[in-house]
């Protein structure tokens, strides 16, 4: 890539994206693109970087975030279960009054 080199003009310029840009026009000394705003402001056009993508973190999150309400919820009901235990010992049967023999 090789470098552009400015004339005096375009190096006091500040730089900005493209998208701050009305119009965009050379330089009729050393063709480096510059940028109008709609204020009329003028600027170094810029090349814009692409957002860097955290789909994947953000998957991950959600992945551990589901998995931690399963669990948390699995061990709420297992201390639920712990404090009101059911009771395995054998029920005491009332016995009905034995029919009276005459």
């Amino acid at each position: 890539m090789s470098t552009t080199t400015l004339c005096a003009f375009c190096e006091s310029l500040p730089e900005r994206s493209a998208l701050h840009a009305a119009k965009i026009v050379r330089c009729p000394l050393c063709k480096t693109d510059l940028g109008v705003s709609p204020a009329g402001d003028k600027f170094r056009v810029v090349a814009v970087t692409p957002a860097v993508s955290h789909r994947g973190r953000n998957i991950a999150a959600a992945i551990g975030f589901a998995a931690s309400m399963v669990l948390g919820a699995i061990v709420m009901m297992m201390a639920a279960g712990a404090q009101n235990p059911v009771a395995n010992t054998p029920s005491k049967d009332i016995a009905s009054p034995a029919p009276s023999a005459k």
